[in-house]
């Protein structure tokens, strides 16, 4: 007798999950892993890192725990026939209204020299200024000419207040006045002044709508070498002119001083930004909710929002944790830090905004190359492309199902994205021919360009994941594509790294310069500083 034939080769192994469903948000500790294992011979079977079981028909049924934040379950079944992955990500604990305000978003704060930088500013510009109007006519009194020296400004940050030193050098009054002596009589006169002192306390506190309030108290005039030179009128009327003069001198330095010094040191426009990031625009808000002024400077607590005024994405964002920087300042002019939730607030809003809803091929954000098309992609598209002329136009389109999550971490590249479950739809002339899920993790750190604005470029480092999720026009080379979109993914991050953002202060009066800015980050508390000094 002839030996039997032997046994036909199993059917490769196939993974389908059932649950949870892609884009899943969750907000308990654990979570459903359930699914079918077909074909192969003798599969095992490992769902988070947990060796599971199979049952009657292959399939299997299991919970495993989930961390707040992005979790991607792995699920994986292996035997001699192969080895099939799945990657899906569940979202946990995202619960805040995504347009609610991060309580504790920005902290700046300005040292002492930083202040004393700025009021050497101030000093500039209020000395260009034509003082002459400031203060207008009083009665019969006239203001014929006003010249005057340097003017300095001091700003000495103490407990509770700002002490505040203007000095203006040199200061040349010209007047004159019309006096009803049986007739008309016009009398002119100058008086000098070798330095003219204004000092007063600026105390500094958040408003109810989240602006700043700067009011000024205990304010003291000091005219130091005042003498006038009116000749050949009797002494009531040059007591006339001297009193005058004396009351415009200290009213126009308590004018400069808080009509030009004091508005200068903040404008409210800086709290609100726009930031448009691949033609989305989004809008950044923050709210002052504390000032605190020591002799160690001047220290803002703020709140911030970040929205997509057209959202194309629901949903809702992580809530912010509480915590406070460990050190503010470290020796620099100016340090502002942000913390990881307000920075997730702006990844949410771009989200939702859709500016990860991109369309790369022909007429779309990007072009792809020549020779990168369907021909390139035609072995690994398998069946899924039969039928297709090579010359037919392939065009890859994202779907982002949850937002990406951030954290801070230690390393050179600290801020740390995390995106699950992005949905990579391949078309070829306009029909669906396959479905990959992406999920990356992109390390970034800012690069600070200074001058008049902070430009930050992000610095992108990215690990990217690929997994076949739907073959609706035939079986696709899953290995081969996988790795070709993983690839892709390790780009999409690129395109965002092509965007600068810039902070502008050209909204102020004082043209401020940044100097040798500092990226550093602060993982144990989850912020970021931005230190920089001024110039």
């Amino acid at each position: 007798e002839p030996d039997p034939p032997p046994p036909p080769p199993p059917d490769p192994v196939a993974l389908v999950i059932t649950r949870p469903e892609r884009g899943t948000r969750h907000d308990e500790a654990k979570i459903e892993v359930a699914g079918r294992v077909t074909g192969g011979a003798a599969p095992t079977l490992v769902v988070a890192g947990v060796p599971v079981a199979l049952g009657a028909g292959g399939s299997f049924t299991v919970e495993v725990p989930v961390e707040t934040g992005m979790n991607i379950l792995v699920t994986e079944v292996t035997d001699t026939t192969g080895r099939k992955q799945d990657r899906r990500a569940v979202l946990r604990g995202a619960t805040a209204d995504a347009n609610s305000k991060v309580d504790d978003a920005l902290r700046a704060k300005m040292s002492p020299a930083g202040l004393q930088k700025i009021a050497d500013l101030v000093a500039g510009y209020v000395t260009n200024l034509d003082l002459q109007g400031l203060v207008p006519d009083s009665g019969d009194f006239h203001i014929n000419d006003i010249r005057h020296g340097r003017i300095d400004v001091r700003l000495t940050p103490q407990n509770g207040k700002v002490r505040a030193r203007l000095v203006v050098h040199d200061l040349h009054v010209e007047v004159s006045a019309t006096f009803d002596l049986l007739i008309d009589v016009t009398l002119s006169g100058s008086a000098d002044c070798s330095q003219a002192i204004i000092e007063a306390d600026l105390v500094l506190s958040a408003t109810r709508n989240g602006g700043l309030d700067i009011a000024m108290s205990n304010t003291a005039v000091d005219l130091q070498g005042f003498d006038y030179n009116i000749n050949y009128v009797p002494g009531f009327i040059e007591d006339l002119f001297t009193g005058w003069v004396r009351d415009y001198a200290e009213n126009l330095l308590t004018d400069t001083l808080g009509d030009f010094v004091v508005p200068a040191l903040f404008d409210p426009s800086v709290l609100t930004q726009q930031v448009e990031i691949l033609g989305t625009t989004l809008q950044l808000g923050l709210e002052i909710r504390d000032v605190v002024t020591n002799n160690s400077g001047v220290e803002l607590k703020l709140a911030g929002l970040a929205r997509a005024p057209d959202a194309v994405h629901p949903g809702k964002a992580m809530p912010s944790p509480v915590s406070s920087p460990q050190a503010m300042g470290n020796g620099s002019h100016l340090d502002v830090a942000m913390q990881a939730a307000m920075i997730g607030r702006i990844v949410h809003a771009a989200w939702a905004g859709g500016v990860l809803d991109l369309e790369v091929g022909p007429g779309g954000i990007v072009e792809l190359p020549p020779q990168v098309g369907l021909p390139l992609l035609r072995g690994a598209l398998g069946q899924a492309v039969a039928g297709f002329p090579n010359t037919a136009e392939l065009t890859l389109q994202t779907r982002p199902l949850l937002p990406a999550t951030v954290t801070i971490e230690d390393g050179e590249r600290p801020i740390v994205l995390h995106a699950g479950d992005l949905l990579l739809d391949m078309r070829v002339d306009g029909e669906l021919v396959a479905t990959v899920a992406l999920d990356f993790v992109a390390h970034l750190a800012l690069d600070i360009i200074p001058g008049q604005t902070i430009s930050l470029v992000p610095d992108f480092d990215v690990e990217a994941h690929a997994d076949v999720a739907d073959q609706p026009r035939g079986a696709v080379q899953e290995v081969v594509l996988e790795t070709l979109m993983a690839t892709f993914a390790g780009a999409l991050p690129g395109l965002v790294a092509d965007q600068t953002f810039s902070f502008s202060t050209d909204f102020l009066p004082v043209p401020i310069s940044f100097t040798a800015p500092d990226f550093e980050a602060e993982p144990a508390g989850g912020w970021i500083h931005v230190r920089t000094n001024l110039r």
